[in-house]
């Protein structure tokens, strides 16, 4: 997991929102890490970055762009979770 603070806004400087959906979802899940946030306050908190950044999604293409990024985040904390349980 990339930590938040300076890398975070470089690597958010870095993403072509016009093209986000074309992200590898592991990138993507880097730059918003949801892992610390529910569910719904996640894809609430993705769809205020796409309008503040004028990001023209489908409503449908945005949820399931957030379902997979999410997704992800949570596949690897589960992970980190059980490495750190060994």
């Amino acid at each position: 997991m990339i930590p938040m603070g300076g890398l975070f806004v470089l690597l958010f400087k870095e993403i072509n929102l016009e093209q986000i959906s074309k992200y590898p979802v592991d990138i993507l899940s880097d730059v918003f890490d949801f892992s610390d946030v529910d569910y719904y306050t996640g894809i609430k908190l993705f769809s205020a970055v796409l309008n503040r950044k004028s990001v023209s999604l489908e409503h449908q293409e945005r949820y399931e762009l957030f379902e997979k990024i999410y997704e992800e985040r949570m596949r690897e904390k589960r992970q980190e979770k059980n490495r750190d349980g060994r």
